[in-house]
């Protein structure tokens, strides 16, 4: 099965809020990449910037993807992911649980979307380090569809053969594929599509990088619930450590 892993680069801040990290081919700045993971978001109005439901806090950005048919199907050209956890005192809100309102997941039409970069909230969430990301490069793991169907329930992948489970999973940030598990499989929706996962690190020109708190090595889920056609599908996010 094919799962997409982000090409990336960092991102350079201005003090104008403005990336100018690409260039064309005289020279001049180009609009930077909406894809990006950490840093700000680019294009969210201020009133859709969650909130921490424990300490009221701005949550900070962890990703934000656009709609793709094949990689990234959220019902709708144009539309775009966003995913914020709290980081105001990591560790004390509950960001890893899907229920807890520490962290969100949300699509956002393209019709609510600006074309900047986000403005900070007055309380300053901390960001994670900022990457753009500037493609998108498939991979294939290996599984069959009924051998990836296994992977989304403890049940399911005892019945998987043990060179099948031991073989190395990516643990780090992709599209699609199935999840690297942490933990149990079970904590995931029941009955929710996989989206993808981010992992803690981020891989930029063969340097790791640290990137998002996930606790001890974490890896964060994101699930889509399926939408009547037309409509926005619900996302959760959660993460497991070691």
């Amino acid at each position: 099965m094919i799962y997409y892993v982000p090409q990336l680069r960092p991102a350079v801040t201005g003090t104008s809020g403005l990336l100018a990290r690409l260039f064309g081919k005289r020279g001049e700045a180009e609009a930077p990449p909406a894809e990006r993971l950490g840093g700000l978001p680019w294009g969210l109005p201020s009133e859709l910037w969650p909130r921490c439901a424990e300490c009221g806090g701005s949550q900070s950005l962890i990703a934000q993807f656009r709609h793709h048919a094949e990689r990234l199907p959220l019902g709708g050209d144009g539309r775009m992911l966003f995913v914020f956890q709290c980081n105001h005192d990591p560790g004390m809100c509950e960001t890893w649980d899907q229920d807890s309102g520490a962290n969100a997941a949300f699509i956002v039409e393209p019709e609510a979307l600006g074309q900047a970069e986000s403005t900070v909230p007055a309380d300053a969430p901390p960001p994670d380090p900022a990457m753009l990301v500037t493609g998108w490069e498939a991979q294939e793991d290996g599984l069959t569809p009924e051998q990836s169907a296994a992977f989304f329930s403890e049940a399911g992948m005892e019945t998987l053969d043990d060179d099948v489970l031991d073989q190395e999973r990516h643990d780090g940030t992709q599209l699609l594929g199935v999840p690297c598990w942490i933990q149990s499989p079970d904590e995931a929706p029941r009955g929710w599509r996989f989206l993808g996962q981010i992992g803690s690190y981020y891989l930029s020109e063969d340097n790791y990088l640290d990137a998002h708190n996930f606790g001890d090595g974490g890896i964060a889920y994101l699930f889509a619930a399926e939408a009547p056609e037309g409509g926005i599908p619900q996302v959760k996010m959660f993460w497991q450590c070691g």
